[in-house]
């Protein structure tokens, strides 16, 4: 068995496929049951407890409303994320 790494880059490595830029959402192009599971899966992202969130989601809430953060689509990841604007 031999510690050098594969001669081969993993197959999600090796794609050709161009990266693509990440997409801007705007808030309200959600419905409210997918926005506000969008901010409940981001509060939650790194132990914070869902029942001891409503603070957190009334914050996220907030910042995206005053357009201090914005909800990104990447394709790449196929993912979605809030992130603070540039």
């Amino acid at each position: 068995m031999s510690d050098d790494p594969p001669d081969d880059p993993p197959d999600s490595l090796a794609d050709d496929a161009p990266i693509e830029e990440s997409i801007p959402i705007p808030p309200d192009a959600l419905s409210p049951d997918t926005l506000l599971n969008l901010i409940e899966e981001f509060v939650t992202r790194h132990g914070t407890d869902l029942a001891d969130a409503a603070d957190k989601i009334a914050q996220v809430r907030a910042l995206l409303s005053a357009g201090r953060v914005e909800i990104v689509y990447d394709p790449n990841t196929q993912s979605c994320n809030i992130l603070e604007r540039k």
